[in-house]
């Protein structure tokens, strides 16, 4: 009896842990939706606050995406336009950090044989962040060539760096210098390296971050946990039913051997009796 409701047991905890895993790797997950419709401000930024800047951005709407149109002039040494989407003013921000990765669907034009774009995820943090220097805040990046990925690209939040500009001007402890997204205030679409003047644009879609709502080195945790709890318990119902047996089969061994001993007295009982003359008494 125990084995098979040992066997249909461990069939069924194989079936919902295979069910388990399978919903943690294909599902159980949570995403944060940035597009034309999220609440969240948008700027368009170019270099004329830099000297001899002269490059000249706007922000466009069509199509349901939000787009920068921009005019990039030779003046600044490093022109650039660019497309921010704020999140929070700083000190505030969200924390991107459970968030794995970032699903991307992005367009842009140049007169460049190949269009590169660059992602700043800007990260504020007090111990090397002041509220009033948006430079002072943490500067993650991650350049990518939109034409190759037309139906849209996923990367891993682990694969942004850190720019080497912000290392050199903020030099810290090889800890702070790593990545951080855990108070991100701004999201940002910029024209590549070496960029050529002339009239540039950059279209965002739809921008995805999503993490599981468990992680799955603590679900799997979780997985080997249950297979501990059910081997526990199974050992510990097991052990109570045996010794309940136990006791069932003393106790019926014992009233058996009442029951022998109580044969023996009346066997020799009527032993006596057969051997006794009813009527003399006699033997």
């Amino acid at each position: 009896m125990h084995a098979r409701v040992l066997r249909r047991l461990l069939i069924a905890l194989l079936a919902l842990t295979g069910i388990a895993l399978l919903w943690n790797q294909f599902g159980m997950t949570s995403t944060l939706v940035v597009d034309a419709r999220s609440p969240y401000r948008v700027l368009a930024l170019d270099d004329r606050a830099n000297p001899g800047g002269r490059s000249v951005a706007g922000i466009s709407r069509e199509g349901g995406g939000i787009g920068l149109d921009c005019d990039l002039r030779a003046g600044y040494e490093w022109a650039f336009c660019e497309l921010e989407i704020e999140f929070a003013a700083a000190p505030g921000g969200i924390d991107l950090s459970r968030y794995e990765a970032m699903r991307l669907w992005v367009t842009a034009t140049g007169p460049e044989a190949q269009q590169r774009v660059r992602i700043y995820l800007r990260n504020y943090d007090p111990a090397y962040s002041r509220p009033d220097v948006a430079e002072s805040e943490k500067v993650n990046q991650l350049v990518y060539v939109p034409a190759d990925h037309p139906q849209g690209y996923e990367v891993p939040l682990e694969r942004f760096q850190v720019a080497q500009w912000w290392i050199d001007e903020h030099p810290m402890s090889p800890a702070v210098e790593a990545p951080d997204f855990r108070n991100a205030t701004r999201l940002a679409f910029s024209t590549g390296p070496k960029v050529v003047p002339g009239a540039h644009t950059i279209r965002v879609q739809r921008i995805e971050l999503t993490r599981k709502l468990i992680p799955a080195s603590t679900f799997r945790l979780g997985i080997i946990a249950v297979w501990m709890l059910s081997v526990f318990g199974y050992l510990v119902v097991d052990s109570v039913l045996n010794r309940r047996q136990l006791r069932l089969s003393a106790a019926s061994q014992h009233s058996l051997q009442r029951l022998n001993e109580s044969l023996r007295l009346e066997t020799r009982s009527l032993a006596e009796i057969a051997r006794t003359d009813p009527l003399t008494g006699a033997l």
